[in-house]
């Protein structure tokens, strides 16, 4: 990923200066005019993708998911519109039985003692678009996309290009919205263990597969060896046999079948690749009921919340 991290830093960074690598990871850039004061004023930047590129370049910045060099990058982007903003219309979502639903699909993480008046929000996520490479003995690609709310960090796998097709550019619907509580590096975190969690089943499936094929190619070549090296030790017994040039045999063909079934364990051990291939924001309202919970001896303010696009509901702790 810190490959894939470096690619999308610098095509950005090229179209507002000139970027020359120099070195393993690492890269320079002569930043122009207008984009300066995104970066505090500096006309230079020195960036290193790796925790060993910023060892050998000590003055370069290290940059990584979770970097705040990357919610500057962001929003330097949208400045120059680079960064798609998608308001999804149409979804007519309403109240009433908001709380009802929520409570169909999860638990409320303790006792309930009052419930406020349901609203519409607007809300803000970032999607991210994955695509996954399972390697083994074959290579097998796909893609998955990941929705993050900014406000509450919940996420979803539910939102898909059928669903977008819904958005259209221009004022949302709802203006009134909570104030973002994660930045991009932080969703991406949580868009990665959601992205696990969906390709886990279909992970599990390839393995298995791998493993299967594995047991049969090393029963194959197992009996192909064992017929060999039966082999060489009847010739011992021939009149006229070498001995020593015989076990030399035998010693080089255990070793040839140790080499195999090492070849065999390699091309039958899983490989996995996930790089960001694009990120959008997001927005559209969600039904709100405001609670508040108590746990224990605490009390603590919380919001039931409705997807209309995804038809999902989760209750969040978080105060607006």
């Amino acid at each position: 990923m810190a490959e894939n991290l470096e690619s999308l830093s610098s095509r950005f960074l090229a179209t507002v200066g000139v970027v020359e690598p120099i070195g393993y990871r690492t890269i320079e850039v002569l930043l122009d005019d207008q984009a300066q004061p995104y970066f505090d004023g500096r006309e230079h930047l020195r960036l290193a993708f790796s925790p060993e590129a910023a060892r050998e370049h000590p003055d370069a910045e290290l940059v990584t998911y979770g970097s705040s060099f990357l919610d500057t990058m962001a929003e330097a982007a949208a400045a120059r519109g680079h960064v798609l903003h998608l308001y999804l219309n149409g979804l007519s979502p309403t109240t009433g039985r908001t709380l009802e639903k929520v409570r169909g699909q999860t638990r409320l993480p303790g006792h309930l003692l009052e419930v406020g008046e349901e609203q519409l929000l607007l809300f803000h996520h970032a999607l991210f678009c994955f695509k996954v490479s399972l390697i083994g003995e074959e290579r097998e690609e796909f893609f998955s996309d990941v929705a993050v709310d900014l406000h509450t960090g919940w996420s979803t796998a539910r939102m898909d290009a059928p669903s977008l097709r819904l958005c259209v550019s221009g004022e949302p619907a709802v203006k009134k919205e909570m104030s973002l509580r994660l930045s991009l590096g932080q969703a991406y975190m949580a868009a990665r263990l959601k992205l696990d969690e969906e390709i886990a089943p279909r992970t599990k499936t390839y393995e298995e597969d791998l493993k299967t094929s594995l047991q049969a190619e090393r029963k194959q070549v197992t009996e192909h060896y064992e017929t060999l090296l039966m082999g060489i030790e009847a010739g011992k017994t021939h009149k006229g046999a070498d001995p020593e040039r015989l076990e030399a045999k035998l010693r080089a063909t255990r070793a040839d079948l140790d080499l195999r079934l090492q070849d065999l364990e390699k091309r039958c051990r899983l490989g996995r690749e996930v790089n960001l291939r694009q990120l959008a924001l997001v927005s559209y309202p969600k039904a709100v009921v405001p609670l508040r919970l108590q746990q224990g001896k605490e009390v603590r303010p919380g919001m039931a919340i409705w997807d209309s696009l995804t038809r999902e509901g989760y209750i969040t702790e978080l105060k607006f």
